[in-house]
């Protein structure tokens, strides 16, 4: 082998190698969630599954309802108990002011309950009222 084709196939391998590392840090930093790889049969896709998912799956299938809350107040996230709790089509309640919920003698206990769960997630007990179509 010449000097010259040493140069080009290291530079190859240089070349290949950046590539891999790249994909790589991708793949590690939760940008590439699928990935395609040639198989006897064709190409597979593959999918990567985060370990949040198990936990996810357990929120959404449990008996108690569960939220998450905007610094605002309004429902960032529910699961379909808390919603089915509240008479609530599940889809219509993210973004709506979780106080409108709370019966208007119980709002300073949520707050202070809220305020006390902001830094750190929290079990909370409540009393809520079903959403009235109106």
């Amino acid at each position: 082998m010449t000097d010259a084709n040493l140069q080009e196939e290291n530079a190859d391998l240089r070349r290949r190698l950046a590539e891999a590392e790249e994909a790589i840090r991708a793949i590690r930093s939760g940008a590439v969630d699928a990935f395609v790889a040639a198989a006897a049969h064709g190409n597979r896709v593959y999918t990567l599954e985060s370990a949040d998912r198990p936990y996810r799956l357990l929120v959404e299938q449990m008996q108690q309802g569960a939220i998450t809350l905007n610094a605002d107040g309004a429902i960032a996230y529910c699961n379909r108990r808390f919603a089915d709790l509240l008479g609530g089509p599940h889809e219509r309640l993210t973004g709506v002011a979780f106080r409108d919920f709370i019966p208007p003698d119980e709002q300073a206990l949520t707050r202070a309950c809220c305020n006390k769960a902001a830094p750190a997630p929290a079990r909370v007990k409540l009393i809520c009222r079903r959403r009235t179509e109106g």
